[in-house]
Order: structure tokens, then sequence, then C-alpha cells
């Protein structure tokens, strides 16, 4: 079981800076030393990689990932670096490493679909993402919010809810759709490339402590999808309460689909310190972070 992610970050022209291509490979070179895998410009499934993107300039893609401790420990690492190594270059540019969250940037996860065992396992994932939207929206810089590139889940509740109960998670071929209804920018992607679940809420980000967190956030959201416990009726109301989110997240215990009681745990204790530090009351005091 496996995901991947893909951080965007701007060209010289959006951050009025010299970044160009060669910069953002040699703090990707920089940044995998040491990693279990390389690096190389262009698409790839095995390595760290670069390509362009035709939202806002560049896009670094990881390899596939376990979906596991050792994943999280690989990315931690190379996010890690690759903070050390942007905010060096803004350093002798004379400029804020802020300038490079650019409220075009995403921060995109993709997990792979043969996590989840059945249609249920997903319907539970998008009803949640749907019913706490409004308060996971807070998470994210306003900017993410109003994205034309994260369409509300709920404008797509129909299509969810067709595609949810349609989708055969041991047959259905998820990327022969991907843009059907606009769904290909929705903010949880269950028709994502590569036969994936895409999350696109995520800001695009320097920092690491915002990638890690909201990371391990959605992991956690994946396993509560694949417990089984959710009332499985459509009709219910969205919330936008903090309290109940984090009520959902302390409330839920590993099951047998879990890798492990203790990953599971760390994902649970994680997820609400990260919560609790980048929720939108805290926004005014980090904006320069954000």
């Amino acid at each position: 079981m496996g995901f991947g992610v893909e951080l965007e970050y701007p060209t010289g022209d959006w951050t009025g800076t010299t970044l160009g291509s060669n910069d953002i490979y040699t703090m990707l070179t920089n940044s995998v030393a040491g990693l279990q895998h390389s690096c190389r410009q262009g698409e790839s499934k095995e390595h760290w990689s670069l390509k362009s993107d035709c939202s806002v300039g560049w896009e670094i893609t990881s390899p596939i990932l376990a979906l596991d401790q050792s994943g999280i420990d690989q990315l931690d690492r190379f996010v890690k670096q690759f903070e050390v190594q942007i905010t060096d270059f803004a350093r002798l540019k004379s400029v804020s490493e802020a300038i490079f969250n650019h409220f075009r940037a995403g921060f995109h996860i993709h997990v792979g679909k043969e996590h989840f065992e059945s249609s249920k396992h997903i319907s539970n994932l998008v009803r949640f993402f749907i019913m706490h939207e409004k308060t996971i929206l807070d998470l994210q810089p306003d900017h993410r919010k109003t994205s034309h590139y994260v369409h509300p889940m709920n404008r797509l509740i129909g299509y969810a809810k067709q595609r949810c109960s349609e989708v055969s998670v041991n047959d259905y071929d998820f990327t022969g759709d991907c843009n059907v209804n606009d769904d290909h920018y929705g903010a949880v992607n269950i028709n994502g490339y590569h036969k994936t679940i895409e999350f696109r809420q995520g800001v695009g980000s320097v920092y690491a402590d915002r990638i890690l967190g909201w990371t391990k956030f959605i992991f956690l959201t994946v396993e509560m999808a694949r417990a089984n416990n959710f009332d499985l009726s459509w009709d219910f109301v969205q919330e936008n309460n903090l309290d109940n989110l984090c009520a959902a997240i302390k409330e839920f215990s590993p099951t047998k689909f879990a890798p492990t009681t203790a990953f599971v745990e760390d994902l649970k204790h994680s997820s609400l310190d990260w919560i609790e530090r980048y929720y939108q009351k805290d926004y005014p005091k980090r904006i320069a972070r954000n």
C-alpha cells in the first residue's frame, strides 16, 4: 500500500526572484541526499522528480512511498531538508522564504486505491470530508478556500454519491473519467490519476511542519474511513465545529485494517496537535508562515 505527494512551487515570474528550474533541481538534489530514492527531471514513479506545472511553475513529485512509518520518515527527511535549501536560497536573494508559499501553489497527496477494500470505505471518506469540510478548510489559508484548483466537496455531493455507490475497488478503472463534472478538481478526487484517491485541499508550503501535519491528518482520515463504523446514510448536516472534528479523532480506535496500533495512535496525536496550531484562530499570529 503506497502514497505519493506533489509539491507545487512558483517560478521567478510569480515571486519576483530569479528562481528557475536549475535552482529548484539543485535544491531537490541536495534534499534527497541520503534518502532511499534518487531524483531526476521529468515524471517518475521511482524517483523524486521535477517537472513544469501549468498552474504555478514547478512541481516536485515523490516516488511511491509506503503508507506506514517508513514512508512518513522518508517524507519527513525530505521536506525538512528542502525547507533548509529554499530558506538558504531566499537568504541569498535577500527575500523572505514566505514568498514561495504562493496562493496558486498546492500540496496534493495521492493514496493508492488498493488501501480501500470496498466502495463503502471510499463512501465513508467522502462523507467525512463533506461533513467536516468547513472546519477542515479553516486549517488552510483563506486563499485556498476559493482556489480554482480545489472545488468544494458540497458542490460535488451528487456526483460523489453516485460514484461511491458504483465503484468496485477491485476492478474499477479510476483513470477513465478524471474530468467528469470537474471531479478532478474536487477537494477529495476519487478519480485520481494512477488509480489513486487524491487530496487537493493542502496548501503549497516550504514549511515542513505544515506539510507533515497535513499528511498525517489525511492518513488518519483514511484509517477512519476504513474502520467500517460510520453511519452509511447520506442524510446528514454539514458541521463547522472544531470540537466535533477533534472528538471524532479522539474517539477513533485503530481497527484490524490499520498498519499498527502505534502508527495510528501517532497519527491521532500528531493530527490533534497540528489542528490546534493551524486552526483559523491562530492565523493572525502566523501570517508570515502561511
